[in-house]
Parts: structure tokens; C-alpha cells; sequence
């Protein structure tokens, strides 16, 4: 421990607090070590930041898979409409908070399930209209693919030989690539969210009103 120069923390009390936490503990033995916050956690929270109406879409992407996903009855009845539909996926995803890479893949199955979910769920269900809303499927496609790319980076950030420059270097890049599909969407160009991009081309839909969105998120 003496020779250690550095220790990353992802900010919990446990870890930082003044009087009992790793930190302390570890400065009591080298005074000299830095710390830190974590690079990856940090990208997870600011990840986090969406503005009120993608929020709500969200949340409400997240109650709809529960819908299904946690009620045991219905998670089969689903499983079995998917295999007669000869589906890829017999099941959705459960979001949970506390996983980084949970939001893209949930949002992901969704949107790749789509069809057999409103098949699925009965006309007297208050969440078909959503599945039917355009505007809103816009927004679920978009926010599956820019959670996928957050996804790839978290995955890309961690591993063996990774240090605190490569670490810079590949979040430096990451900044980079939101500038150029920020512009790129701005400009109509809708290739580098492919969902999203594939969903208007089949529907032949007009997205003026939600390029203002996704510019600004």
C-alpha cells in the first residue's frame, strides 16, 4: 500500500467519507496517495441527464416491459406469442437502475420486439396507444441507439491495460463522434442511429419537430 499512488472511488460514503471510509483508512497508511472519481462512473451519471420528455419516455418504455416481464403469467403467454411469431428474442428485458448497461439493452429488445408487443397486449391497454404513437416510437428508437453507443464506451473503458490516458483518450474521441452526429442530425442525416434511422425510412415519416430533441440531449 505504501507504494500505491493513486485509488479511484466511484463517490459512495463507504469509500469517501471523512472519518471511516476506505480513504482514510488507506491515508493512515500512505498519506501521499491520491484519489479520484472513476471516469466510467462519472460518464454514468452525467449519461443520466435527459430532459423531461425523454425521461417520460423512459420511464414509460420501463413500466411497459414491467407490464409483462414481471407478472409470471404474462412473461410466458409472451415467450410462447414470440416463438409462434418466430421471433429472435422470446422476452424482454427488466430494467434495473444500479447496471450501466441496462438502460440500452432493455430500450434495445423493445424496440427489436415492438411488433409482437403490441400484438401482444390487448386493445383495453392503456399502453398500446403509446406503441402506436409515432412520435414516440421516434424517441424510443433514438434513445435505444445513443444508450447502445453510451454501452459500447462503458465497455471499451474498462478491462486489462487500461490506465487513466487511454481512459482520456477514448472519452476525448467519444466527444468528438456526439459533435459530429449532432451535426449530422441537424442536417437530416440519420445514418449513425440506425433504429432510428430504419424506422423513419420504413415509415416515411417527417421528424422535424424531434431533431430539436436530439440536438439538444
Amino acid at each position: 500500500m505504501t507504494k500505491c499512488v493513486g485509488l479511484c472511488t466511484d463517490g459512495a460514503r463507504e469509500m469517501c467519507s471523512r472519518n471511516s471510509s476506505v480513504i482514510v483508512k488507506f491515508r493512515k497508511i500512505n498519506p501521499n496517495v491520491t484519489r479520484m472519481h472513476c471516469n466510467i462512473h462519472r460518464e454514468a451519471l452525467v449519461s443520466k441527464s435527459l430532459s423531461d420528455d425523454f425521461r417520460s419516455v423512459l420511464n414509460t418504455s420501463v413500466k411497459l416491459v414491467n407490464f409483462i416481464k414481471a407478472r409470471p403469467l404474462q412473461s410466458r403467454l409472451f415467450e410462447k406469442l414470440c416463438k409462434e411469431m418466430g421471433s429472435n428474442h422470446k422476452s424482454l428485458l427488466l430494467h434495473t437502475e444500479v447496471r450501466w448497461l441496462s438502460r440500452g439493452k432493455v430500450l434495445t429488445r423493445l424496440v427489436e420486439l415492438r411488433e409482437e408487443v403490441t400484438y401482444y397486449l390487448d386493445e383495453k391497454n392503456d399502453y398500446v396507444k403509446f406503441l402506436r404513437d409515432e412520435k414516440f416510437i421516434l424517441k424510443l428508437t433514438y434513445l435505444a441507439d445513443i444508450f447502445s453507443k453510451l454501452n459500447e464506451l462503458n465497455l471499451y473503458l474498462q478491462g486489462l491495460g487500461e490506465d487513466i490516458f487511454s481512459v482520456h483518450n477514448k472519452i476525448r474521441a467519444y466527444m468528438k463522434k456526439l459533435l459530429l452526429w449532432k451535426n449530422n442530425i441537424e442536417n437530416k442525416m440519420f445514418d449513425c442511429f440506425e433504429s432510428f434511422s430504419n424506422f423513419i425510412i420504413e415509415n416515411q415519416i417527417e421528424v422535424d419537430s424531434i431533431i430539436t430533441y436530439i440536438s439538444d440531449h
